[in-house]
């Protein structure tokens, strides 16, 4: 039996047992829209492009179909591939509209999350670590050696040059903020990425916005009982929804290795190992998941697109440009 009759079937039995608030029925609408809801793409494997770039264009595909905007945050070596193979993209993170461009970086940066201090970042003064995370935003990243390449364009820079705009937001900071942050700002970057926590609108942090958050989603968590039939695209955002009438603001999350890999194949160079030079083979030895797994997450993303979508008069559906808008920022 595939996938979808299971999961028809399975849904069936659930909803059998389900009244009242049980069922998957949002509630009354309001006057205007109490939810702000910013959806977001995370891209950073490098280790499988050809799948990178299939996840990447079926979920813009999904938003395309739908009309609701989408943020696209990008690493500089998965970004390299894209502007180098897939010119649909890059036009589209070009035109401006549902597609906003946003930065992030994975290890072996060393201020990204999960990543060592193998250049000895903390230790610098202020003037030299400027210039030492200003060499990492302006260069390619070398995996092996986790050092920028000179004379190889690449980092937030070569986002901005690409994209003629630069990237509206930067992902979390792990390590010297501060400089990492001032950096970043004089590249044109305006928001930041906190997790943990609530952010209110125009909360800022060394000179940056924050992205604002009151309810996060995300959707890697759920696919397992998706595809087990025990739960729905519409249950997963009212459950997280539930007591929290609004105003807040929603972030669902997804990164495209989450349609074929978990987790990311790049962790298996990092995770365990702190200090270059690193193998880059480990990431494309790691196992992939069976097709079953990717169309049902494929379909559970289609499912809560088209669910937030259904309700304009509840969800305002947002990116990047509009948050800009929202604070004045230039």
């Amino acid at each position: 039996m595939g996938f979808v009759m299971k999961k028809t079937i399975a849904l069936m039995a659930l909803l059998a047992g389900c009244t009242g608030d049980d069922a998957d029925t949002p509630p009354p609408a309001q006057s205007e829209p109490q939810i702000r809801v910013l959806f977001t793409l995370n891209v950073h494997d490098w280790a499988f492009p050809d799948r990178s770039l299939d996840g990447i264009r079926y979920t813009m595909g999904v938003h395309e179909s739908q009309g609701i905007p989408l943020d696209v945050f990008v690493t500089d070596p998965a970004f390299r591939i894209i502007a180098a193979g897939a010119p649909d993209v890059v036009a589209k993170l070009k035109g401006g509209g549902l597609f906003a461009g946003s930065y992030h970086f994975r290890p072996p940066v060393p201020y990204a999350e999960g990543s060592s201090d193998f250049i000895g970042l903390e230790e610098m003064g202020e003037s030299e670590a400027y210039a030492a995370v200003l060499a990492y935003e302006e260069a390619a990243l070398d995996l092996e050696t986790g050092l920028p390449v000179g004379g190889q364009a690449g980092g937030c820079q070569f986002v901005k040059d690409t994209l003629g705009y630069a990237p509206v937001m930067v992902g979390t900071i792990a390590r010297r903020s501060e400089v990492v942050s001032a950096v970043l700002r004089d590249k044109g970057v305006s928001f930041a990425v906190v997790h943990g926590r609530s952010v209110a609108l125009g909360e800022q942090r060394n000179g940056l916005y924050l992205r604002p958050e009151d309810v996060e989603i995300r959707l890697l968590e759920y696919v397992d009982l998706y595809l087990a039939g025990g739960i729905t695209g519409a249950r997963i955002v009212e459950d997280a929804l539930a007591g929290r009438p609004g105003p807040l603001f929603l972030n669902i999350k997804l990164h495209e290795n989450d349609y074929y890999a978990r987790p990311a194949p790049f962790w298996a160079v990092y995770a365990d190992d702190h200090f270059p030079p690193w193998d880059t083979d480990l990431a494309t030895q790691v196992e992939l998941k069976p097709a079953e797994y990717t169309e049902a997450m494929k379909q559970l993303y289609a499912e809560v697109v088209a669910y937030v979508a259904g309700s304009p008069q509840r969800f305002a559906c947002i990116n990047a440009f509009q948050l800009k808008e929202m604070v004045g920022a230039e």
